[in-house]
């Protein structure tokens, strides 16, 4: 990304580095549009809202912009690339932040898990589909793209999704040492989708994106392995007489 530091805004490190950058929010869920509205202005950001992908269309046209936070499923899925590539061609220099580059390259994210995966003997050892073998995925990738729109000191939520992952990955046979490594994994993975793509991120936030990154998919991890414990049969318990 590349950022324009055009004042001071000494309270919180992203907005020190992208203060009074004007943003175009798009997204079609006025619930979701408001709340990052009202969160961004109280840092001190220009925010110009777009409720679809026209509004967004015709504003990036006839405005300029230093940052794009998007919503890519308005409502179909990929609709909001069309704006990311509107943007990048009207403006180059705006930011796209990590949040959509991970929305953006999730299915090739997953491919790159998958081809890491079936090269790895521990984990080979069991015979899944693909579908079983990946289909967590999209929920926890989803979970991570949300935790990077909340402010960087959020911290990570409970994952029901990985907690299912955790019981599902018993029930197939997993160790908890086969659960960690799939899950360290994921995070080479998803930070081999940021280096591909370090042309588009702004190296004065992206520490903090990364340090986020980090720690939801420790947190999704611990998860799983709680689920992994839960679904533990228990030991009978033999009582003499």
């Amino acid at each position: 990304m590349d950022a324009k530091n055009n004042g001071s805004n000494d309270s919180h490190p992203v907005a020190n580095s992208l203060a009074k950058s004007r943003i175009l929010l798009v997204d079609d869920n006025d619930n979701i549009r408001a709340v990052f509205q009202e969160g961004l202005e109280r840092r001190g950001f220009e925010v110009i809202p777009a409720a679809s992908v026209n509004a967004a269309l015709n504003l990036i046209s006839t405005e300029k912009f230093d940052v794009l936070l998007s919503d890519l499923h308005m409502p179909n899925a990929g609709d909001g690339l069309t704006v990311v590539s509107a943007m990048r061609h009207a403006h180059p220099n705006a930011i796209t932040v990590v949040s959509t580059i991970l929305q953006s390259a999730m299915d090739s994210t997953i491919r790159n898990w998958m081809t890491r995966v079936e090269g790895n003997e521990e984990l080979t050892a069991i015979k899944l589909s693909s579908q079983d073998r990946m289909g967590h995925l999209p929920l926890l990738l989803g979970e991570l793209v949300r935790r990077l729109h909340l402010v960087p000191t959020t911290q990570a939520l409970i994952s029901k999704a990985a907690r299912e992952h955790g019981v599902l990955r018993r029930k197939q046979g997993y160790t908890i040492a086969m659960v960690v490594e799939e899950s360290r994994i994921l995070q080479v993975t998803i930070f081999e989708t940021l280096q591909n793509n370090l042309g588009k991120v702004d190296f004065s936030s992206v520490l903090l994106d990364v340090m986020a990154i980090a720690d939801e998919v420790d947190s999704q991890l611990k998860q799983t392995v709680l689920g992994f414990m839960e679904a533990a049969p228990l030991k009978p318990v033999s009582l003499s007489a």
